[in-house]
């Protein structure tokens, strides 16, 4: 706006404002030249431009094309022009703001005005509704000032026409977000819960089902109930919870065609979990808000994806005890996609998740401690659906965790920083094993001994867990039980059953059983005749200690090699007599390695049937059907890289020698070779001798 840059620096208009000063006249309220010049110089009615060739130019305009005017300069990128429109608007809210409120709903809702217009008129009608209450110098006044300024000073006709027109202009201001949406949620912090303004919430959700609102009337209508539930006190919201979530789920349908309705809906809702309540306890209803939020987790657009996803990080906070229902059919395979998405986003939400559950079972445990210290049942209980899930979810947050950039800034929350912290989270959760150990030390061991009672059967149950931390530290509580408080592990009522889940431990991996064997140690002192039979029994099966079965695999090897050695000095008809006895003993060395997953015995193995296969030629056909599941598992090995190359190699050998005979079987054999081919996984020093397997034999 010119007069601002001028003011002050041109003669010419000094000149024209004092000839124009003499008139005398009244000044229209939103002349801009009061603002510049209200200090100095008597008030004019006319407005002046300096235009660029030095000419006077003097205009009448209406005050709302001024505020027209004077709202298109606040974006201006002249400081004097954007300061000058800055100082209008507030002189303008301090000398009539009853007229003012008016003038800016008015443009908000003319169609007919610039959208630079309409947006500023809504972003100052909304600060002027937000503001109202509170002066200059009490900028701490209560709430409750706010509500009495608007109900005292503004007359009731005028809010009524500030409602309408603000109500009027959703759906039709052409830019994103509402600013009219704005607005009407901060007339309604302030009416609604004084019981005015009661058509509200049904004329916003009649502007959401109705099949005849354009799309950015639902989309805006969605923003005003998403805002209203954000920022509003939940106690009378809950009233109308049935009338806000019919209008939610209907912008959040599948089927809904326009992804920011889907957005506006899905945020909505979003911000209305915290008075729902009553709508998750009915199952029918929690069924159907679950269905449409799950199926909203898999929109094609990215941005309802992760508004989706952190209504069910949401969900899982509020109404834990609900989701049993739906955390298998659904909640974990989204959430494990979501935690692999290379859409950081995404990705965070589904860690997000995670945290959330892990945050809530330990909440669970310290409820069940305190319900059990004064004698009652907890109100709620654990479902452990970490536990459950931390064997698929740990390796996934592994992965996550070492994908750290370089440059990342340390205040960025990206999914590496999510992952540390949810599998802190998760130690948490699993760390009431290792507190249960700690304090058996110190206290009287007789006044330990009933809470140790109690907790032996599920000390037991935990050395059956398929998590491998989980079994380790059972079995750690479980010798600290036999060092400190032997009465309780030699308990006829437990005696039994502990043996047996020690026992049991011992074919564990190597950190759980040395943990057995240490509690064998200690249970040996309060129990050596109760143990006598079993512990003959574990020395059966000493094999299993880790030492030994290296030493055992080594001996495998060698006597493969030494195979190898001597096939390859025999002649055809003589290594035939002997290949019956060989494929027997090489047959269980299969089934061995591969249930105890011992990739190298298992790439020994299949070097030694190379060796039979190039001596004895088409006589290894009457071998192949019980060879073949080995080699298709040696084929697949993929994480192995060696135990598959050499069954590429194995699989070239049997060609030559069986030459058409090998043809019932080639249709699995190049179904995995093709597959290993595709798999960016296998190594890159197999691809090439697939290559040649498939050349001429």
């Amino acid at each position: 706006m010119i007069f601002a840059a001028s003011m002050g620096k041109s003669k010419e208009l000094k000149s024209a404002l004092i000839k124009l000063n003499k008139d005398n006249k009244g000044f229209p309220l939103f002349d801009p030249l009061y603002s510049a010049w209200h200090h100095s110089h008597p008030p004019i009615l006319e407005r002046i431009k300096v235009l660029d060739a030095g000419i006077l130019e003097i205009d009448t305009m209406t005050p709302t094309a001024q505020l027209l005017q004077v709202l298109e300069k606040t974006i201006s990128p002249d400081q004097s022009e954007l300061q000058a429109a800055q100082q209008f608007l507030e002189h303008a809210a301090q000398t009539s703001l009853t007229e003012f409120l008016k003038s800016l709903s008015d443009i908000l809702a003319g169609g007919g005005n610039s959208s630079v217009a309409r947006r500023q008129a809504g972003i100052q009608l909304k600060n002027q509704i937000k503001t109202i209450g509170f002066a200059s110098r009490d900028r701490l006044a209560p709430r409750d000032r706010l509500t009495e300024r608007w109900f005292t000073e503004i007359p009731l006709e005028v809010r009524e026409y500030v409602k309408r027109n603000v109500v009027g202009a959703l759906g039709m201001e052409g830019y994103r977000p509402s600013a009219a949406a704005q607005c009407v949620q901060h007339l309604a912090e302030i009416e609604l819960p004084k019981n005015l303004w009661p058509d509200l919430i049904g004329i916003l959700v009649e502007n959401v089902t109705n099949q005849n609102s354009t799309e950015m009337l639902r989309e805006s209508a969605l923003e005003a109930l998403g805002y209203i539930c954000q920022e509003n006190d939940s106690q009378w919201l809950e009233s109308k919870s049935n009338q806000i979530l019919t209008a939610i789920v209907h912008g959040m349908k599948k089927d809904e065609p326009s992804s920011h309705v889907r957005l506006a809906a899905t945020n909505a809702l979003l911000n209305s979990l915290e008075f729902t309540r009553a709508n998750f306890d009915k199952e029918a209803e929690r069924h159907f808000i679950m269905q449409v939020v799950c199926e909203a987790t898999q929109a094609t657009d990215l941005r309802v994806k992760v508004a989706a996803l952190e209504v069910l990080v949401k969900i899982m906070s509020h109404y834990y005890q609900y989701m049993e229902a739906y955390m298998g059919p659904a909640l974990f395979a989204i959430t494990l996609e979501a935690m692999k998405s290379d859409c950081d986003e995404v990705a965070l939400q589904g860690i997000e998740f995670w945290s959330n559950v892990c945050d809530e079972e330990v909440d669970l445990q310290i409820e069940a401690a305190d319900a059990q210290e004064i004698g009652r049942p907890p109100e709620h209980v654990s479902r452990y659906y970490a536990k459950g899930a931390l064997q698929f979810i740990v390796p996934i947050l592994m992965e996550t965790l070492v994908k750290q950039e370089d440059y990342d800034d340390e205040d960025d929350w990206k999914p590496c920083k999510a992952a540390g912290v949810c599998l802190m989270l998760l130690a948490s959760c699993y760390a009431a094993l290792m507190a249960f150990g700690s304090i058996l030390e110190g206290p009287d061991a007789s006044k330990l001994k009933p809470i140790v009672d109690q907790a032996m059967p599920m000390l037991m149950e935990l050395m059956k867990d398929s998590v491998v931390i989980v079994k380790d530290t059972a079995a750690w509580a479980i010798g600290r039980v036999c060092e400190l408080i032997p009465q309780s592990a030699t308990n006829p009522t437990y005696l039994q059953p502990l043996l047996e889940a020690l026992v049991s431990g011992l074919s564990a991996e190597p950190r759980v059983s040395a943990n057995v064997c240490w509690a064998f140690t200690s249970l040996s002192e309060a129990a050596y005749e109760a143990a006598q039979g079993f512990i003959r029994e574990s020395i059966r099966h000493s094999r299993n200690s880790p030492t030994d079965r290296l030493q055992y695999y080594d001996l495998q090897s060698l006597l493969c090699a030494t195979m190898q050695s001597v096939l390859r000095k025999m002649e055809s008809p003589h290594a035939s007599q002997i290949a019956d006895p060989i494929m027997t003993s090489l047959l269980h060395m299969f089934q061995s390695s591969v249930a105890n997953k011992t990739g190298g015995v298992q790439e020994d193995a299949l070097m030694a049937v190379s060796t039979l296969v190039g001596v004895i030629g088409e006589g290894f056909h009457k071998y192949m059907e019980s060879f073949k599941p080995y080699l298709l598992i040696g084929l697949k090995n993929v994480a192995e890289y060696q135990v598959c190359h050499d069954a590429v190699g194995l699989v070239g050998d049997i060609c030559r020698a069986l030459g058409s005979n090998v043809t019932p079987y080639c249709d699995e054999i190049m179904t995995i070779l093709l597959e290993n081919l595709s798999n960016n996984r296998v190594n890159r020093i197999v691809k090439p001798q697939i290559f040649c397997v498939f050349g001429p034999w």
